[in-house]
């Protein structure tokens, strides 16, 4: 099975470098995840990824949910799965 990555190109370590308070997502079809970053320290890991609903989302639909999902880490907020994967369904749904 071919890999599919939502970002256009790969994160490297002098992106991170250059843009600590970026947060990236990645989906693999072969390795579902999506890691949150802060400063180049990856603050959650969420898996699995349902990857129907996804694969819909435009790459900027999931940076705000990755945005938000940051957010609550650095606030010091549980980050659960469930919780955002029901915030991307219910998105999803509203189209």
């Amino acid at each position: 099975m071919k890999e599919r990555k939502i970002m256009s190109r790969a994160i490297t370590f002098d992106d991170m470098q250059s843009n600590p308070n970026a947060v990236f997502g990645e989906l693999t079809a072969n390795e579902e995840t999506i890691t949150v970053m802060r400063g180049g320290i990856p603050t959650a890991l969420l898996t699995p990824v349902q990857t129907a609903e996804v694969r819909r989302m435009s790459v900027g639909e999931l940076r705000d949910e990755l945005l938000e999902a940051e957010s609550r880490v650095v606030a010091g907020q549980c980050l659960e799965w469930e919780e955002v994967k029901d915030r991307l369904a219910h998105k999803l749904n509203e189209e």
